[in-house]
């Protein structure tokens, strides 16, 4: 079973989804990824994000951590947590997530 995303209040769900991340998370980016990002959403897709934070000790941990947090959301979301050295050490690889992600993805919040 999918749960569709109303388009019309993804601007709105977005900003409310990012206040979350930053209040709980302080990363240093929250990147948009995946066919919401390329403009290509259907009613059935998912909201797609980087977080990158300073530094993670254990990725799962700190996304299922997150993901707690966005649950009453009743979004599907699926987060990708990245520190920022694992980004910059990856994002030129072709073919990685990383990679994808500096290049189609939307740069939703950016702490600098």
């Amino acid at each position: 079973m999918s749960i569709a995303i109303d388009q019309t209040l993804l601007p709105e769900t977005l900003k409310e989804v990012v206040r979350r991340l930053v209040n709980l998370a302080a990363p240093v980016k929250i990147i948009l990824i995946g066919s919401n990002a390329r403009g290509e959403a259907k009613p059935d897709s998912d909201l797609d994000l980087l977080v990158v934070e300073e530094k993670v000790t254990t990725q799962q941990d700190e996304a299922l951590r997150l993901n707690r947090a966005l649950g009453d959301l009743m979004l599907p979301i699926d987060l990708i947590v990245v520190s920022e050295a694992q980004l910059n050490r990856y994002s030129n690889v072709p073919g990685t997530i990383y990679y994808h992600s500096v290049r189609e993805g939307r740069v939703l919040y950016d702490r600098e």
